[in-house]
């Protein structure tokens, strides 16, 4: 009932546009809620539409075992194991308690893109089995229960950096003269590089690289900013540096390092970090051990972390408004189209069609129109100004390819050449030094600008994926699809 009652408040209180989504960790737990929410949606019909099966993220009721790859707003999950009536708490979890499960878990909460409600009856210290997936839960439910206490011992760090890329950071700062670590722990986490304070007590700023420990942590999520928003919750000061824009110019990342050092040491944070306090508090406030459900807080991505890889789209910005587009001039239509594709290139012909009607402020492209357009590009081929593909694609005679993939979440995704989606996988692969297949792809669609990954969207990716690999442009290591080309980039002799 307590997850009926969180589905219908979420739906409530949230934009029409929010999706929401529940996992449990079995399926009679998952079948069991989706018909108790049945029951309610009988009597409390308002919010029917929130409930659609044609919407693009319609809602639903998922188990641990089918809900990989889908990703929602707001998610809860329903922890549905608890004690018996004599108060003993039998360490039965199912398919977490299985092999697998704790990568099972780790999908489960990192579905969530705005909020993540988590519903149990248990507390961590009931769970007492040695099964991986089940010591991942207990350790789970202490964060939920408290954030900063489950995260609180310090790790030993190795000492070395793991890659040329962090090698190469950790050089040019201590040749700064900054006093840096490396690996420095705080529980599960490491972090990479680590700028130590001033009087040499604590840290001041930690830096973060997209090396070894981005790429093993399991979940996109996980690497990307919700590690950074635990460690900055903890009270680190954090800076990421991307390995690409690093290659392209090191001195400019190397002085927004500094700059990032100056402002943590003007503003010290609030709590200190983990690594370096004295001790644990051993006489910390309890919990309450009756809380069922605990919300916590919203996780909103970083600016600028991490950064855009992609170039913004620009788009041709005519306006010669005509009142009759019959009475245009096939030379003047063939130019434009000239124009509109030398700006956007390589460009659709229907997105063309669309740049026209805008330009000359028409209305509909009725077939009489569409005639001339397509007699227009006709013209303009025949000219040499312009080539076109068998996809309909058009560019001008003397392109050479996109050198940088564009961002613009407008676009449809068959509007995108392939050639373009096959340079943003590559981009995005060689940013993260390799990628599980559906973080490629749903990392590739948030750089393209789409804020949430349709199945359309995420086929075509998958299409061009393969294609890749086909031809030996990505290639599988270790689980991660790597851009082949970045064997030589992880180099020595790449970086300064």
């Amino acid at each position: 009932p307590r997850v009926t009652e969180i589905v219908f408040e979420l739906m409530k209180a949230t934009p029409q546009a929010d999706s929401v989504g529940v996992v449990a960790p079995s399926r009679a737990q998952a079948d069991l809620i989706e018909n108790l929410i049945e029951e309610r949606r009988m009597v409390d019909r308002h919010l029917d539409d929130r409930f659609q099966e044609d919407l693009d993220e319609h809602f639903f009721v998922k188990n641990l075992e089918n809900v990989q790859g889908d990703e929602r707003d707001h998610m809860i999950l329903s922890i549905g194991y608890g004690p018996t009536p004599a108060g003993v708490v039998p360490n039965r979890f199912g398919p977490i308690n299985r092999e697998g499960g704790e990568r099972r878990l780790n999908v489960a909460v990192t579905r969530a893109r705005q909020s993540m409600t988590v519903v149990h009856s248990i507390r961590p210290e009931d769970i007492t089995s040695t099964a991986a997936g089940a010591r991942q839960l207990r350790r789970y439910l202490e964060y939920v229960r408290n954030p900063a206490l489950a995260f609180e011992a310090a790790v030993p760090g190795t000492g070395e950096p793991e890659s040329p890329f962090e090698e190469a950071v950790l050089a040019a700062l201590r040749s700064r003269g900054h006093r840096v670590e490396s690996k420095v722990g705080v529980s599960g986490y490491r972090i990479d590089l680590a700028v130590r304070a001033e009087d040499g007590h604590g840290f001041d700023l930690g830096v973060e690289c997209d090396g070894a420990t981005y790429h093993s942590s399991p979940a996109a999520r996980d690497r990307d900013w919700l590690r950074q928003q635990v460690l900055e919750g903890l009270g680190w000061r954090i800076h990421r540096v991307w390995s690409t824009s690093w290659i392209r110019d090191p001195e400019g990342e190397l002085a927004a390092i500094e700059a990032s050092l100056v402002a943590a040491r003007m503003t010290p944070p609030e709590v200190a970090p983990a690594a370096d306090r004295a001790e644990e508090n051993p006489q910390a406030e309890p919990r309450p051990d009756e809380e069922a459900s605990v919300s916590l807080p919203e996780v909103r991505r970083q600016t600028g972390t991490p950064a855009m890889l992609f170039d913004e789209y620009s788009q041709f910005e005519g306006s010669e408004p005509v009142k009759d587009p019959m009475a245009v001039t096939h030379h003047y239509l063939a130019k434009l189209v000239e124009r509109i594709v030398a700006d956007e290139q390589p460009i659709h012909f229907e997105t063309v069609i669309e740049r026209i009607r805008n330009a000359l402020q028409f209305g509909r492209v009725g077939s009489n129109i569409r005639k001339r357009l397509e007699q227009a590009r006709g013209r303009a081929i025949r000219d040499g100004a312009v080539v076109a593909d068998a996809s309909g694609f058009l560019s001008t005679a003397d392109y050479i390819g996109p050198l940088t993939p564009r961002r613009d979440g407008s676009r449809r995704i068959d509007r995108i050449a392939d050639a373009e989606l096959d340079a943003g996988l590559l981009t995005v692969a060689r940013a993260t030094f390799g990628a599980m297949h559906d973080d490629l792809v749903r990392e590739t669609a948030r750089q393209f600008g789409y804020r949430r990954t349709g199945a359309g969207i995420a086929a075509k990716l998958e299409q061009r994926i393969e294609h890749l690999r086909d031809t030996g442009q990505l290639s599988e290591q270790g689980g991660t699809l790597v851009a082949s080309r970045d064997k030589d980039a992880l180099g020595s002799d790449t970086l300064p």
